[in-house]
């Protein structure tokens, strides 16, 4: 594969408040340097906080929003409502979640959670709780889904040999000199490499 490098993007990842790259050149074309770009759908930023990203799913997820105002309008049930919901609007909030949700602070955890909260109430208006619309619904809070996601991620590459991102998982040492000890991972250095994806959910 060959890199078009009118079409590349430049992004230097780091912990430090700011950024000092180098000039990359492809065919003496500079590449363009961003703070923040999209990956696959998923919008990576130079600190891995993943702000832009959050803001990206709640751009997207807005006229979905407005779609199931008008279903409740028309007399659509609760129970439609709520399929309408996790195939167009769960898929959206839940997309290649393992990516990024790891790193989100609770700030935009609780972003996210605001907009199920809100569709539920929709859906439900007779029920006064969350939980209960929860519960009645079939469905969890939002994070819990999330971590669920990536668990299931995590589960798939430790049972297939054959994984590309299997190289990744951090090896198991032990913590003492006997058997009885139990097995450890290594120390992270800093907090951002403790909430990866490997990191927390291996």
């Amino acid at each position: 594969m060959l890199l078009y490098a009118a079409k590349s993007q430049l992004i230097t990842c780091t912990l430090q408040k700011s950024v000092h790259s180098v000039p990359v050149t492809v065919n003496d074309i500079i590449i363009e340097e961003n703070n923040s770009v999209k990956l696959l759908g998923v919008h990576v930023d130079t600190h891995l906080r993943f702000s832009n990203h959050v803001d990206s799913i709640i751009a997207k997820v807005k006229p979905a929003t407005h779609a199931l105002f008008q279903l409740k309008k028309v007399g659509v049930t609760p129970s439609s409502l709520a399929v309408f919901y996790r195939i167009r609007i769960l898929s959206l909030l839940s997309y290649a979640a393992p990516g990024w949700f790891p790193f989100l602070s609770n700030n935009y955890k609780m972003r996210l959670e605001r907009l199920q909260k809100l569709c539920l109430r929709v859906i439900l208006p007779s029920c006064d709780e969350y939980d209960q619309r929860l519960s009645i619904l079939g469905l969890q809070e939002l994070s819990v889904y999330l971590d669920i996601c990536c668990l299931k991620y995590a589960a798939k590459i430790s049972q297939t040999a054959s994984h590309p991102l299997r190289q990744y998982i951090p090896p198991i040492q032990r913590t003492g000199k006997t058997r009885h000890i139990p097995l450890a991972r290594p120390k992270c250095r800093t907090s951002l490499c403790s909430k990866s994806f490997f990191y927390k959910y291996f």
